[in-house]
Order: C-alpha cells, then structure tokens, then sequence
C-alpha cells in the first residue's frame, strides 16, 4: 500500500473515531462530499490538484485536527512515493577506470544519467515558466496583469502559509471601518485578505457565495481562480481581479482603487 493511501486512510479513521459525518464536513466547509470522499479513498487524482492542499486543511479543521500536522503528513506520503516511482539502480552508476579524458564517451554518459534522473524537475519546471510566460504576456479584463503579478496557486498557497507565521506588524492608527470590501464568487475560488496590514483572514469559498470584509485604510488581496468572483469597493464595482484559472497576488485596494477597468 503506498503512503499516500495510508494517510487518506488515517484521515478517514481520525474522523470516524470522533463520529463526524461527511455530511457535516461538507456543511462546514463547502467542500462536496465527492471531494470528501475521493479525499478518503486516496483519490488524489480527481481532485483539482490546485485546491489538494487546501481541501486537507479544510478537512483537518473541521474533524479537530492540527492543520500543520497533517499537511506534514501529506507532503512526507508524496514525498515518499515519488521517491519509490523513482528507485535508484546499480546500473545508473558509472563506474568506469579509465580517466575521463581517455574516454570520449564519458561526459556524454553523464549528462544522458543527470537528465534521466532529474527529468520529472527539469519538465516541471519548464512547464512553470511556461504558465508564467503565458499568464504576464496575455491580455484579459480586469486589472493589467503588470499591476497584480500572477504566479502558481501552489506557490501562492506556501507563500499565504508563510506570510501567516511571520509576526503581524504593531498597530497603527486608523479611521475604523471607512473601508468596505464584498466579494461575490461565481466559481469556487481560494482566497486570502490581509486587513491593514495586520490581519490575514484565508478562504476557500464556494459558488454563489458572497462575503465582506471591513478595514481602515487597505486590502491586500491573493486569490486563486482570479476570474471566478468580483468584488465591490465602498459601494463601487471594481470587477475581478484576474482571469478564469489565475492566480493573483498582493492586489492592494484603497481608496484610489477604482474600477471596473
């Protein structure tokens, strides 16, 4: 059994243990059962690959777990079976006598060896470069992309986790709610809203959902599935931030924010 079925039968052990439906889960979280359940069953493949990571902090908080702790769990279990789909063999190994500059054969070996082992990374991230190429130079609604970089939501998933260990900044001084931020989703979308400078809040939000948000001076918005949700600034529309499917980070809105565009 691999270790990534081993954890999702662990996840769904810890939840039976404390007698919590999927049901419930999916009431608490706006996470679909079929999601649930293919986490449980070790389905990893038909989820969107985007939200994985999201889907199992979700799922943790709901049955009372440590979030961290499990995502630990989860990334050791990929970790651990990519390793195994990539065993090593002795005859990967050169071991030839001769001196490498008697050999014209030698280094050729070697680079075909290095690409061999290192291409699953080498694909990857050409295919990161790719997306990103792609996603700065094309045109689309909203805000211009040269405003709100766009990057990788997994990026922007570890980022959002690190920004959330670093320490919150001392207080300043501000006109209490003179800033009213909604949102309105019409895909499900990730998102998180740094309020002030001070308070991060972090959402996976559903379809036909709207939410809002109250601050002194600014918002600093990351969101995932830019093009699934718009928003409205103090009455205003200002429209979505990105396109269907991008990711957009540290979009600042504050009084001078205008929109739609």
């Amino acid at each position: 059994m691999s270790r990534l079925a081993s954890f999702a039968e662990e996840l769904k052990a810890l939840r039976e243990a404390k007698q919590i439906s999927l049901q419930h889960i999916s009431a608490a979280t706006r996470i679909g059962v079929k999601f649930l359940q293919a986490l449980e069953e070790g389905r990893f493949s038909v989820l969107p690959e985007v939200y994985i990571r999201a889907f199992i902090r979700e799922y943790a908080m709901a049955i009372g777990e440590d979030e961290q702790a499990i995502l630990r769990r989860y990334d050791e279990a990929v970790k651990h079976d990519h390793a195994e789909e990539e065993p090593a063999h002795e005859s990967d190994v050169v071991t030839d006598d001769f001196p490498t500059d008697l050999d014209p054969n030698y280094h050729r070996r070697d680079i075909l060896l290095f690409l061999q082992r290192n291409l699953i990374p080498i694909l990857t991230l050409l295919t990161v470069l790719l997306i990103v190429v792609f996603l700065t130079t094309s045109d689309g609604d909203g805000f211009p992309p040269s405003m709100f970089p766009e990057a990788p939501f997994d990026l922007a998933v570890r980022e959002s986790e690190a920004v959330q260990k670093q320490a919150v900044s001392a207080a300043r001084p501000t006109k209490p709610d003179s800033l009213h931020l909604e949102i309105f989703t019409t895909d499900s979308v990730w998102i998180q809203v740094v309020i002030d400078g001070m308070k991060t809040e972090e959402y996976l939000l559903p379809p036909q959902w709207r939410r809002s948000w109250s601050a002194g001076e600014q918002f600093n918005i990351t969101i995932g599935n830019a093009g699934g949700a718009t928003f409205r600034l103090n009455g205003r529309d200002i429209g979505s931030l990105g396109k269907p499917g991008s990711v957009v980070r540290n979009a600042l809105l504050t009084y001078n924010t205008t929109g739609p565009l």
